[in-house]
């Protein structure tokens, strides 16, 4: 749901966490690629969270601060995010 290819988009990763139940890394260990997996391969794993609620920092499209992040961490824990980088990264 998340269009995991190539990590994803953020939004997503929040409105999947809301709709579905969270699982750990030990059940269902990273893989770097999800051509070859579902969400069904997973059904055995036992949920350990569940977000209740997504979104921006800041709002839409917009470029929240260090401090502004920095404080949503502290007072809610932890974030999603994404940077562009150019090619040469």
């Amino acid at each position: 749901m998340n269009e995991g290819c190539n990590g994803g988009w953020a939004l997503f990763h929040g409105i999947f966490a809301e709709n579905a139940n969270l699982i750990s890394e030990k059940c269902a260990p990273y893989q770097a690629t999800t051509a070859k997996w579902s969400c069904g391969d997973f059904k055995h794993c036992k949920p350990i969270a569940k977000v209740n609620k997504s979104y921006y920092v800041g709002g839409y499209n917009f470029k929240p601060t260090v401090e502004m992040i920095q404080k949503e961490i502290m007072m809610k824990g932890p974030i999603v995010t994404e940077f562009r980088t150019n090619d040469v990264f």
